[in-house]
């Protein structure tokens, strides 16, 4: 898998921490100061109570401050920190996008993934990301921390939770419509994670070789012939041979390549994102591209897309259906 483009990875580099805190107070910000600022105030008022408490036998009122200090100044040291690390990371991108000529990655709501959110009530999203010119087009690179309140039914029992959620998403959008199909790789997806745990039976599509041993192919009852139209023998290699650790999903006119991990943007993580999209947004775009579905006679979709799809083939059904 070679790549297209030759991106200078170097400013994702880890830095030395100490020069990043005085550039952090040379740059003045904004977050990172008031928490330093709430430090030093909680410091400065714990040592003012000291003298009143050994002047006094350390009553109780004083003790409880000095203990309720000591915690919120834990708690500010600790805030500070992961603000400082958040400014490292957030300069160390806008340097990697100034330098290669690449645009930070800007939210669109529109996209839609089994994958990306499986069927939850997202209560906090974060996200930081980056988008890299392809095929005439774009592909968005981006890292996920979503805080979530899942509605599953795991194996017909109603579950429900909430926890953070962290992934990688690779979004690319393909030049037509396509049937709701998953290439989910079974190394990264277990338990109440895994597509079958809520999927409906009757939908797993079994392929010929050793494809079945790392991924399990989800497709809308009725299409089998449609995904093996698009995933084609030497599609299905080139998945197993560069794709492994991460699952795939083409729906309405989008690809969705997705990685279940806070992935990290250092060089390495984000060379192997780069490639990854490049080769596999290029692979699908070519296998969808003659894609029709024969049960519709129109060749553009209600929404102005190329490509109509029917209803049955559209969305994987699941147990909420």
């Amino acid at each position: 898998m070679n790549p297209k483009n030759n991106y200078d990875y170097s400013p994702l580099e880890p830095v030395n921490t100490k020069v990043t805190y005085r550039l952090t107070f040379r740059d003045k910000d904004s977050r990172t100061m008031i928490w330093v600022f709430i430090v030093i105030g909680l410091f400065i008022s714990t040592l003012s109570l000291l003298p009143s408490a050994t002047d006094n036998g350390w009553p109780f009122v004083i003790r409880a401050l000095i203990i309720s200090n000591l915690v919120f100044l834990v708690i500010g040291v600790v805030a500070a920190k992961s603000s400082f690390a958040h400014n490292i990371k957030d300069k160390a991108l806008k340097k990697f996008l100034e330098l290669n000529k690449l645009k930070p990655y800007d939210y669109r709501v529109s996209n839609f993934s089994w994958l990306m959110f499986r069927n939850t009530e997202v209560k906090r999203s974060n996200y930081k990301g980056f988008s890299i010119p392809l095929i005439g087009r774009q592909a968005d690179i981006i890292n996920y921390d979503c805080q979530r309140k899942k509605h599953l039914k795991v194996f017909e029992k109603d579950v429900e939770k909430l926890a953070s959620y962290y992934f990688t998403v690779i979004g690319f959008k393909l030049s037509r419509q396509v049937p709701d199909i998953i290439i989910e790789d079974r190394s990264t997806s277990v338990g109440p994670y895994e597509m079958r745990a809520w999927l409906k039976p009757g939908q797993i599509l079994k392929l010929e070789g050793d494809f079945n041993d790392s991924f399990t192919v989800y497709v809308p009852e009725g299409y089998e012939q449609d995904a093996l139209f698009i995933l084609t023998p030497e599609l299905m290699g080139n998945i197993m041979d560069y794709g492994k650790g991460f699952s795939f999903e083409i729906v309405d006119s989008y690809l969705y390549i997705f990685r279940p991990l806070n992935t990290k943007l250092n060089p390495v993580n984000t060379q192997r994102l780069v490639e990854v999209a490049e080769y596999f947004s290029y692979e699908f775009e070519q296998n969808t591209r003659e894609y029709r579905d024969e049960r519709v006679d129109k060749e553009i979709a209600d929404d102005g897309e190329v490509g109509a799809v029917s209803e049955l083939g559209r969305r994987l059904k699941t147990y909420q259906d």
